[in-house]
Parts: C-alpha cells; structure tokens; sequence
C-alpha cells in the first residue's frame, strides 16, 4: 500500500529528527549507486570464489551464498562499478575485465537477476564493453519481471525520459511504484513528484507528501526538502501550495 500522507505534527516531526540527524559530525546521505561496494577486498573475494569452485563454478547449481560471492568477485574484477568508473585503488586488467563480464553473463544466463541488472549497466554504459541498449533493456526486463527493484527503476527512468524506451508517463509511473514499494529511495521520491505533478498518474499531493516523506526517512535529500517546504510554510499538508514550484 502507498505510504500515508504525514499531519502537521508529523511532519514537524520528521524535519526536526532529520535536522538532528544531518546536523551530527560525519552524516553523509546515503548513496544512491549501484550496486553498493562490497565490504570484501578483491583477495578476499577470489579466495571465496576459488572456494565455491572458481573455474569450474556452474551457475545453474550453486548455492545462494555462493552466487553472491560471484557476483561480487565479477564485480570487482570490473573495478568495483558497472561502468568503468574505478572505485578502488586497483585498477583492472584487460583480461579481468573480460574475466569480469564472463562471469557476469553466466550468472545473468543462469537466472540471477542481480547480474541481469549488472550486464544491463555494462551494455547501456558502454565503458566496459561495446554499447548494446536493445540488449540492456532485455536484462533490465528478466531482471524487473524476476522482481529486482534496480532494474524496476531503471525502466521507469526509461520511459520517464522516453530513451531508449518510448516515452510513457504511466508506463514509468507503474515501475517507479513497484520499486518504491520495494524499498528504493529515488522511486520513491519520483512517485511523489509524478503524484505532484500528474504527470502518468491523477495529482495528489496528499499522497506525494507521503511518498517523499517515506523517502526522506530513508535520507533521500530532495524528498527532504519537499517535506520541509510544507513545514516552513506552516499549511496544511492537503494542501496544493506545493504545485506552484512543480
């Protein structure tokens, strides 16, 4: 279900525990990349690989467990991003790369839809490998139809700016709330923007308050910042005062 729009007390609520919050030494808003960096090293990594069978690793019979550690040693083969952009000190090899989106491919094949997602960055970047879109859009959809929230909102981003998928407002409308009801942060605060606005759904600002509020709970700072307009300006949150800056 959509999360309940916030009353006056609550929002005052919430803004004064999220000021406290960002007001502490050391906050930083929690980020928004994918997929998040792995708490192993790349040593740790491959020895957990080697361990669950390394070269002779079938990603059709494998435990859960081990298909993560694949993941993520295929990962950071790659440079600990999807898109060429080296997020650790070792910078990798042409042959890891290639040993990287291998392993990244078998696990797609194999019906993960962590690296169907993890391929669909790879092909839509075209850093890492040559651009396919057609191809980052079929592993953004075995991903989504398997119910991974990343690849939800990729979609939506998609048709919201209609490349490379046409342009569909409601189509982008109906993704964003499938992975804002999963968990993800910038879903939600699209939902509350495209709720504002009307924009593939009828405006409510009733119910885009209470998207960017369960956003802002989650650190999203432009979610905070719509909250935080409704208390500055001491109205009702039914209101659609907010519909001036849309």
């Amino acid at each position: 279900a959509d999360p309940p729009p916030p009353d006056e007390h609550t929002t005052r609520q919430l803004v004064k525990r999220w000021t406290a919050q960002e007001e502490r030494p050391g906050y930083a808003p929690p980020s928004q990349n994918w997929p998040p960096p792995s708490r192993s090293d790349f040593s740790t990594l491959r020895r957990a690989f080697t361990a669950c069978g390394a070269e002779s690793f079938d990603p059709g019979h494998h435990e859960v467990a081990c298909g993560e550690v694949a993941f993520q040693y295929a990962t950071s083969l790659l440079g600990g991003t999807l898109c060429g952009h080296i997020e650790s000190e070792r910078e990798p090899s042409e042959a890891e790369i290639s040993e990287g989106i291998g392993l990244m491919k078998r696990l797609a094949a194999s019906g993960m839809p962590t690296a169907a997602c993890g391929m669909a960055y790879i092909l839509s970047c075209g850093i890492l490998a040559e651009e396919d879109e057609e191809a980052a859009v079929r592993y953004h959809q075995q991903a989504a139809s398997a119910g991974f929230a990343q690849s939800m909102q990729e979609i939506a981003i998609m048709h919201y700016l209609g490349d490379p998928l046409p342009q569909d407002a409601a189509a982008a409308v109906r993704y964003y709330r499938q992975a804002a009801l999963l968990g993800l942060s910038q879903s939600m605060f699209m939902m509350g923007e495209c709720l504002l606005s009307g924009e593939g759904i009828a405006q409510d600002t009733a119910s885009a308050l209470g998207w960017f509020a369960a956003a802002g709970e989650l650190g999203h700072c432009s979610a905070r910042s719509r909250i935080r307009e409704v208390a500055e300006r001491d109205i009702p949150v039914n209101v659609s005062s907010l519909m001036e800056e849309v």
